[in-house]
């Protein structure tokens, strides 16, 4: 394996794991939204705002973009939905990068 390949791989993992904190995120909020996590404090708490602190420069330019493009839609938060689109691309460009440099 060379250089280049493990840092692809080394890329794909810390954009999975961004995924994965992403995807976290929302399903607290959910929770925290339908009364099955108490938002008034304790370990979730903590936990919810650390994730929201983390994700918050992520999801920022995505937030940015979507005020521009649908400033109609300001209710509805989809800056998941596109940073989650986003990465995922980048992931699958890595990984047919990956692919090429192994086959060709």
């Amino acid at each position: 394996m060379s250089f280049a390949q493990s840092i692809l791989q080394i890329v794909s993992m810390v954009l999975s794991a961004i995924s994965f904190l992403l995807i976290i995120e929302i399903v607290m909020s959910y929770l925290f939204m339908f009364g099955i996590l108490n938002p008034g404090g304790g370990m979730a708490s903590q936990i919810y705002n650390s994730l929201r602190a983390f994700n918050a420069p992520i999801l920022r330019p995505f937030r940015d973009l979507q005020a521009k493009i649908m400033p109609q839609m300001q209710q509805i938060d989809l800056s998941y939905v596109f940073a989650l689109i986003a990465i995922w691309w980048i992931q699958s460009w890595l990984i047919g990068s990956f692919l090429w440099d192994l086959l060709g």
